[in-house]
């Protein structure tokens, strides 16, 4: 095995897994670029003072500037797709040293309003991991103790059921917990059938298309505001899209190439009604890049509150899971103890 390329690989999933890391060597790159620098003489000196994973990143967009390529595309191997675009927009339009600035802040804001968002949605799986094992601990160690010298019934008996069921069925429950999310997962990504538009009405379908109807908007607003046409911003976004996100895509491609306005190419049952309204009522006051960008950042931030609503009620579920098993574990233990203690007394009357 070659530790080397172990190494190098290890530290290139690191870098392209830290979007916050991205973000900090995009803006100390920028900012050298601002001041005068050539993007490759930043690139070397990175590679000289900086962390092992900012070297690594370094080298490789020197590499792909030693081919000829843009910055852009030379950053295609270790940064993420969303970055690349903007930064790509950013070139296309001004120059890095014009725009770059301005994109890396509204990536910044995007990075900030969504820290943590995603992650409380994983709290209710964790509360549901934990009441397994309270039901489980208690059924291998405490219930069997109590069985010794009493009749285990009532709610010591139904949680005691359901530890056993657990433990038996553990390998079973596990996969199931694995596998559907999954399945749900490839399914809102992948299906685009007929059946689609009725699926969408569902929980978790539907906030599924809120969110991705609102960051597509966000992505398209950021690279207009870079300085991308709507027809290459289109074109930009969908290329890493979904198959399911990417038919609507298509469908604003057509309505481009039919010489509709803005709002009209995006009115294609992605985007939400009110974003759209919105959006036409900026563009009475704002120029077209100013409103798409405006436009953007109110739906994320709409959609991320959304989202943090739905996952404090799912938390807030998953706690009562935890308090009601609590509650019933203890008052098993509390019932039976009262019937050891009665048939302790009855033994001793006799």
């Amino acid at each position: 095995m070659d530790i080397a390329h172990l190494d190098e690989a290890f530290l290139r999933a690191q870098f392209r897994a830290s979007r916050r890391h991205q973000l900090n060597f995009l803006d100390v790159m920028l900012r050298l670029v601002a001041d005068g620098f050539p993007p490759s003489r930043v690139a070397e000196h990175v590679r000289d003072v900086g962390s092992p994973v900012d070297r690594l990143a370094a080298d490789a967009i020197l590499r792909g500037l030693d081919e000829g390529r843009t910055v852009s595309d030379a950053m295609s191997s270790v940064f993420r797709p969303d970055i690349i675009s903007a930064v790509g927009a950013a070139e296309q339009s001004g120059g890095l040293a014009a725009r770059g600035m301005a994109v890396l802040g509204r990536l910044r804001e995007q990075q900030e309003a969504k820290r943590g968002v995603y992650l409380q949605l994983a709290w209710p799986g964790f509360y549901l991991a934990f009441a397994c094992a309270l039901y489980v601990g208690f059924a291998l160690d405490v219930w069997p103790q109590f069985e010794q010298t009493a009749e285990i019934e009532g709610y010591a008996s139904i949680a005691y059921r359901i530890g056993l069921f657990i433990v038996a069925w553990w390998p079973v429950i596990l996969a199931i917990a694995f596998v559907l999310p999954v399945a749900v997962g490839l399914l809102m990504r992948r299906y685009a059938g007929a059946g689609r538009r009725l699926l969408d009405r569902i929980w978790p379908f539907s906030l599924y298309r809120a969110l991705l109807g609102a960051n597509a908007l966000d992505d398209l607003g950021t690279l207009m505001a870079a300085g991308q046409e709507p027809r290459m911003a289109i074109d930009t976004v969908s290329q890493s899209a979904s198959p399911y996100a990417r038919r609507f895509f298509d469908a604003m491609q057509r309505r481009l190439d039919e010489g509709r306005n803005i709002a009209e190419i995006l009115d294609v049952g992605f985007i939400a009604r009110r974003h759209l309204a919105h959006l036409r009522l900026l563009a009475e006051h704002r120029n077209l890049r100013e409103t798409m960008a405006a436009t953007g950042a109110n739906a994320r931030n709409e959609s991320l509150a959304s989202l943090k609503t739905t996952a404090r009620a799912l938390n807030v579920l998953g706690l009562a899971v935890v308090a009601i098993s609590f509650a019933g574990l203890i008052t098993g233990v509390y019932m039976t103890a009262q019937n050891v203690q009665q048939e302790a007394q009855q033994k001793l009357a006799r």
